[in-house]
């Protein structure tokens, strides 16, 4: 019971005061008639639609990558076949000692050594350096120079 005769009179001085509240707003509140707002009110426009930040992201293995990478393979295919075909005819043999004269040895020995190449020239393509071409371009002409002497023994 006492917990009640405490809560009476906090909930009358809430009355009281609510009703003091609402009878100020009403005094407070405009009429409805054009008068009681002076100003015009500005139409609500639409917001702008806010884009998102566009991330440019440039493409590591581009054009010009897709074309280098090409050409290292088929100058590495062209090496491989031209040792092969001179190696048959009896007139050359393999001059790396990490290949075997054993086409099925050659293969992956030298697509891995190019793959290699390639991945090292990614990596530095991936990290904006600007001599990035220069491992494919290396291996490319150290196979250039194999196919030069196959095709003068070839024949």
């Amino acid at each position: 019971m006492r917990a009640v005769g405490a809560l009476l009179p906090m909930g009358l001085v809430f009355i009281l005061l609510s009703g003091t509240l609402l009878r100020a707003q009403e005094e407070k509140a405009p009429s409805d008639s054009v008068a009681a707002y002076p100003l015009p009110i500005p139409a609500l426009s639409p917001s702008p639609v806010i884009q998102p930040k566009q991330q440019t992201f440039s493409r590591v293995a581009d054009q010009n990558f897709w074309l280098l990478t090409g050409i290292t393979y088929a100058a590495t295919v062209a090496d491989i076949e031209m040792t092969q075909r001179c190696i048959g005819a009896g007139t050359c043999h393999e001059g790396n000692p990490i290949v075997s004269n054993n086409r099925a040895v050659a293969y992956p020995v030298q697509l891995g050594v190019t793959s290699g190449f390639t991945a090292m020239s990614y990596y530095l393509k991936k990290r904006k350096v600007n001599w990035w071409w220069l491992p494919q371009a290396t291996i490319t002409a150290a196979h250039g120079a194999g196919i030069s002497f196959g095709v003068r023994f070839a024949w």
